[in-house]
């Protein structure tokens, strides 16, 4: 199966890789190898990121942006073994930091009452 990532890179997916998304998986079944899927909302060092993973048991220590964009793209690819490691890889980070800590991390603003 071929798919194209957001900056515009080609990539073959194996048949061991490609099943292990339920996304893709249709696609073929639909398709076979005859369309090439886009995949607007993964760049490439991310599906490389995957690729590796769906291959091996455990998630390599990545940067907090990477953790997160890798779960985004295994939400969209519908890959729920890797999304709930990457989840796992998540809470580990965020685990017993302060309120204040979390909202850094995950980038969100302080709500306000005035």
């Amino acid at each position: 199966m071929n798919v194209f990532t957001s900056d515009c890179r080609y990539f073959h997916l194996e048949k061991a890789i490609y099943e292990k998304s339920k996304l893709l998986s249709q696609f073929f079944d639909e398709f076979g190898n005859d369309q090439v899927v886009p995949l607007p909302n993964i760049h490439s060092h991310i599906l490389n990121k995957i690729i590796k993973y769906t291959t091996e048991d455990v998630l390599i220590k990545e940067t907090r942006e990477d953790l997160f964009a890798i779960a985004n793209a295994t939400d969209y690819l519908q890959m729920d073994e890797l999304l709930d490691e990457t989840c796992k890889e998540i809470a580990e980070l965020l685990k017993g930091k302060s309120p204040k800590e979390i909202r850094s991390i995950l980038d969100i603003e302080e709500n306000v009452i005035l």
